[in-house]
């Protein structure tokens, strides 16, 4: 079985509000979804280290654990350029896929946009 959500970056509008103090509740969602980010990752390893998976997607499950990190520090400036990157390495992988046949126009439209929002929240959350 593949690694669950590491396929696509999160959404660019799933964890991307400012915040620099996190209600209790907030804090809690956030530390369950660090733990299961943190085993994905660890089962992304162990799937790239016998050849199952490639780096991007290993990647991808290391940039989601760093992600919410940074979202538990409200580091919302790392936090997009993690999401940015991520974004950006997905859109790589589907401009390859759409050379080769596997993904289709309506993808790369999707990751395109998906790169453009995290730009403009990036832009917006480090102000002028």
């Amino acid at each position: 079985p593949r690694v669950a959500s590491i396929e696509e970056p999160a959404s660019a509008t799933e964890h991307t509000t400012p915040k620099r103090t996190l209600s209790s509740s907030d804090r809690q969602i956030l530390l369950l979804r660090l733990a299961q980010a943190e085993r994905i990752a660890a089962e992304a390893q162990e799937k790239f280290d016998t050849g199952l998976i490639n780096q991007t997607d290993l990647q991808t499950a290391k940039d989601r654990v760093a992600i919410f990190k940074g979202e538990l520090a409200g580091d919302a400036v790392k936090v997009l350029q993690l999401q940015l990157a991520t974004a950006e390495r997905h859109l790589e992988h589907v401009k390859q896929g759409l050379r080769s046949g596997l993904k289709t126009r309506t993808e790369l439209d999707h990751a395109e946009t998906q790169v453009a929002i995290l730009k403009l929240e990036l832009q917006r959350v480090r102000g002028p």
